[in-house]
């Protein structure tokens, strides 16, 4: 609530700043309702056990009240308040699990596993919005106009609900140690949940970009009718944290957005609005074309001597060079298959005047030059020198907890930027613990640590049978057992290259 006003507040100070320099300027005080596609988009996935896992987006609406102060004719800057309503939907297939101790059984470690069928849960936000964007304007004609407005807004949920609305939530409990699962044993824990769980969702200060194209029909000096278009796409996450689980084996239920079950919950609308527009100050008089044309004095015969035929070839030559260049995918997206096609393009553009090169669009260039880029880095030599820094520093993926920092996550792009590139390459992934607990226990902790480094590399484009997992629990320790400090660098992944 302190950040709603705080939005407020400074939607009221840009106001009266801007109001302030107007003067005799020509300004608009645009009032505006709409409605589309408004939804918080989201990736909801079950992790390894997800069986079709996915978002619906859903529709809502928007209210919103703009001051724009133009500093000329044409272009201006704007400033406001808003409310949007947003909705989502998350259905969910597939098994969570989660490693337990088992209390009543001498804390027998065990999987919960949680199995959704078909779990469905509803979101809704009511956001505050706080535009800044710069604004243009055009007569079309002497009572309609164009305005084009691009920018960026501050955004906060200060309603951000969800709701269960439908689907099965079945628990159960696997014992590696009798290698056995429990199920239909609710005095245990193990049943079927079908409550429809409803709650809050803990929301942050976000920022959207966005756009809006729109006519005003001028019924008189001062005031239109306004009819228009938005667009826009929330660059930050809503929710404060997405660290806990989404259900626990006490029953507890924290909602998608705020659950590991999803990385991010960000805002998405595009729609239609209408409104009016009341003009304040001094209207320009309409701009309804101001291009001055100038006469061709060349004639048919001087531009066929200028246009020689090396002009034309290099005129054209630079059209399938881009073509070639724009069908290469994203690095994301690129593997070994694709190398020849960038060899040829590569080969295409260097063979090309420095002129035709210039004619390629620079993003297209920009493209080539990255693919060529990475694909250098991308080497079993540089794999192999680099997990030998890594491990003889003591590089550890902490990931009990299933969550690494930036830095463990851009060396595990890197490393699948080499497998994917290099599909004769394999590696061993290897789990390891400290000394507390059974072998039993640690056996499933030290796999459990391969196995999420396994599911990043893949998720990065490695292939699965580029990636051996194993755990050597806590028979191999990087430091004595002795204390919480060695034990915890204790507690690792490593990766290895058992094949070039």
């Amino acid at each position: 609530m302190n950040n709603f006003k705080s939005i407020v507040a400074a939607a009221i100070g840009l106001l009266i700043g801007v109001q302030a320099s107007a003067h005799d300027n020509f300004n608009y005080l645009n009032i505006t309702a709409g409605g589309g596609l408004h939804t918080m988009r989201h990736n909801p996935t079950l992790g390894e056990f997800d069986e079709g896992s996915k978002f619906k987006p859903c529709f809502g609406g928007a209210f919103n009240v703009n001051y724009i102060h133009f500093f000329g004719s044409h272009f201006g800057l704007g400033t406001g308040l808003g409310a949007s309503y947003n909705q989502s939907r998350s259905i969910l297939n597939g098994m969570d699990v989660s490693l337990e101790n088992d209390a009543y059984n001498g804390n027998q470690a065990y999987e919960y596993r949680m199995l959704y069928s078909d779990w469905e849960e509803v979101q809704r936000a009511i956001v505050a919005e706080l535009p800044l964007g710069f604004y243009g304007r055009t007569d079309l004609n002497e009572k309609l106009s164009l305005l084009v407005g691009i920018g960026g807004k501050l955004t906060f949920p200060f309603y951000y609900k969800y709701e269960v609305v439908d689907g099965d939530l079945e628990t159960r409990g696997y014992y590696k140690k009798y290698n056995n699962e429990f199920f239909d044993l609710p005095q245990h824990g193990f049943g079927h949940d079908n409550s429809l769980y409803s709650g809050s969702t803990d929301a942050k200060l976000g920022f959207s970009a966005y756009l809006d194209l729109g006519f005003n029909r001028w019924m008189n000096e001062k005031t239109a009718l306004y009819w228009g278009a938005y667009f826009n796409y929330g660059i930050t996450d809503l929710t404060k944290s997405h660290q806990t689980a989404l259900y626990d084996v006490n029953s507890n239920y924290s909602g998608v957005h705020a659950s590991k079950v999803v990385d991010k919950a960000s805002l998405l609308s595009a729609g239609v609005k209408i409104g009016v527009t009341l003009a304040f100050g001094k209207k320009p008089e309409p701009v309804i074309n101001d291009t001055v044309f100038v006469k061709d004095t060349v004639s048919m015969d001087d531009q066929l001597i200028l246009q020689t035929p090396d002009t034309l070839a290099a005129d054209s030559s630079w059209i399938d060079v881009a073509d070639m260049i724009e069908k290469l995918p994203d690095w994301d997206h690129f593997n070994y298959k694709n190398k020849a096609a960038l060899e040829e393009a590569t080969k295409a553009f260097s063979a090309l005047s420095d002129s035709a090169k210039a004619e390629i669009p620079e993003n297209l260039r920009d493209k080539l030059l990255g693919l060529n880029t990475n694909v250098a880095k991308s080497t079993i030599p540089n794999l192999e020198s680099s997990l030998k820094i890594k491990h003889s520093y003591g590089f550890a993926f902490s990931s009990s907890d299933g969550h690494f920092t930036k830095e463990q996550t851009d060396y595990m792009h890197f490393v699948a930027d080499c497998l994917k590139m290099n599909p004769q390459a394999k590696i061993s992934v290897i789990g390891y613990t400290c000394n507390i607990g059974s072998e039993d226990q640690n056996e499933v902790f030290g796999y459990d640590r391969a196995i999420h480094v396994h599911n990043y590399l893949i998720r990065y484009g490695a292939f699965e049978d580029q990636i051996q997992m194993d755990t050597k629990t806590f028979h191999d320790p990087v430091a004595p057992n002795d204390c919480e400090k060695n034990r915890s660098k204790n507690r690792r992944t490593e990766i290895k290259l058992i094949k070039k």
